[in-house]
């Protein structure tokens, strides 16, 4: 309610600023640099280990569960789980292949906000009901 009325995004749910400092000015002075390939490398990684600290606390019980199960149904919930995980990156990466600009893709979201937040709960819910069945 708070975005429709200040239009103003907000979000409670983020890297705290002084990690997204960090990440920035990693990005802005190792991009300038001479072996691109290598300095994406480093940052993807780098970005990856901080963005831990929030996605840690759902992929470290679910690493739980898979090795209190031990089975190779346990093997296929990490991997459909890692795929969950990146889809959205590989649905922004295509949509920006096909040259949508970052902008739009922003102002896409932000048009549909509530609508997002609506099916993100629908999807959660509905993974947290399949895994309880499943682990219990």
């Amino acid at each position: 309610m708070k975005f429709r009325k200040t239009k103003k995004a907000d979000f409670k749910l983020k890297l705290p600023k002084s990690f997204r400092k960090i990440i920035n000015r990693q990005i802005y002075t190792k991009m300038r640099k001479n072996h691109l390939w290598f300095w994406s490398l480093f940052l993807g990684v780098s970005v990856s280990l901080l963005e831990s600290l929030c996605t840690g606390q759902v992929y470290l019980p679910t690493i739980a569960i898979m090795v209190k199960r031990g089975s190779s149904e346990a093997f296929c919930l990490l991997v459909l789980y890692n795929l969950m995980f990146i889809m959205p990156l590989l649905a922004i990466f295509a949509v920006t292949l096909a040259g949508v600009s970052s902008k739009q893709i922003t102002n896409f979201f932000m048009k549909n906000l509530l609508l997002s937040k609506i099916l993100m709960t629908l999807l959660f819910l509905f993974l947290e009901i399949y895994l309880f069945l499943v682990t219990t």
